[in-house]
């Protein structure tokens, strides 16, 4: 792991302290800097991000510390107090880390695999930056900046946002008893640390798909948790028969296209495969409507990748 992700080993002598706090009990130390949490877009922060970590560097990027808030002191406030001495600081939150997760040279690893919380980050958005060229500024900011003087406290709201999104196929049409098998390929590996933007190359992804009924029909239905990504024509769709031949290959965003949907939307996704009956001269992709679920809910709770 990344020396400046690390509890601290050996640093210098510092001028600054951290603490991390309930809203209620005894102050170990006066606190000057504070900051409650919220999710982008209004949801509902309880019950999606169960602890923080919060990253701590100087203003030149220089690691300083790594204070986290665990599930207790989350349960009784939905923030984070701290204390600096006057400075410039950059922070960096992150929700939901976890055992799978490691860093590497600032980019961040993290499977999410079978029921791993999805991890979260914040600053979603930067009160202190301002953009000139009108920018969306609900994309994630580097880090959050932050200046603290002498005898003057400071509070602010961060919003995270999911760094994780799950896409959830069905696929209709098929005999009854072929469970096919999914593949998603193109899915980053890593995150930067510093703007949750992708990196560290690029995995596949497989599930095994399971037999579901929606509105009286049945389908053979997959989700997968990926890491966020920036393209949609990077990430491809492929769907196998048992015997591991191939049934269909497409694009996500050609699929995306199809079901009415904008190249990438920051949401989770479900698509309905549908495989229409063949005749001699057309076979495979063409054969194949790409629909979205119409029965309430779109997402089922199926495994999550293999």
């Amino acid at each position: 792991m990344d020396r400046f992700l690390k509890c601290i080993l050996v640093l210098a002598p510092l001028a600054w302290s951290l603490a991390c706090c309930k809203a209620d009990g005894p102050e170990p130390s006066p606190r000057n800097v504070w900051f409650d949490f919220g999710l982008t877009g209004g949801g509902r922060f309880e019950g999606s991000v169960s602890t923080v970590e919060v990253g701590v560097f100087d203003g030149e990027g220089n690691y300083l510390a790594t204070e986290r808030v665990g599930a207790e002191d989350m349960a009784d406030r939905k923030g984070i107090g701290m204390k600096l001495a006057p400075g410039d600081y950059r922070l960096v939150f992150w929700g939901n880390m976890n055992g799978s997760t490691t860093v590497t040279d600032r980019v961040l690893y993290a499977p999410a695999e079978g029921d791993a919380d999805p991890l979260f980050y914040a600053p979603s958005v930067n009160p202190n930056t301002t953009r000139a060229d009108g920018s969306d500024t609900s994309v994630a900011e580097p880090y959050y900046e932050l200046t603290v003087t002498g005898g003057k406290d400071f509070s602010d709201h961060v919003e995270f946002r999911t760094a994780h999104r799950e896409l959830t196929l069905y696929v209709g049409g098929l005999d009854k008893t072929v469970l096919p098998k999914m593949y998603l390929t193109g899915i980053p590996a890593g995150l930067e640390y510093f703007g949750a933007a992708p990196h560290g190359g690029t995995v596949t992804l497989s599930r095994l798909t399971e037999s579901v009924e929606r509105d009286g029909v049945r389908y053979a239905a997959a989700m997968f948790r990926t890491m966020r990504f920036d393209n949609a024509e990077d990430v491809a769709v492929r769907v196998d028969a048992p015997d591991g031949t191939e049934l269909f290959r497409s694009s996500l965003a050609d699929l995306l296209g199809k079901a009415g949907l904008a190249d990438n939307p920051e949401t989770d996704i479900a698509l309905v495969l549908n495989f229409l009956p063949t005749d001699d001269e057309q076979g495979g992709n063409a054969n194949v409507s790409i629909t979205l679920p119409t029965w309430e809910g779109g997402a089922i709770g199926v495994g999550i990748n293999e």
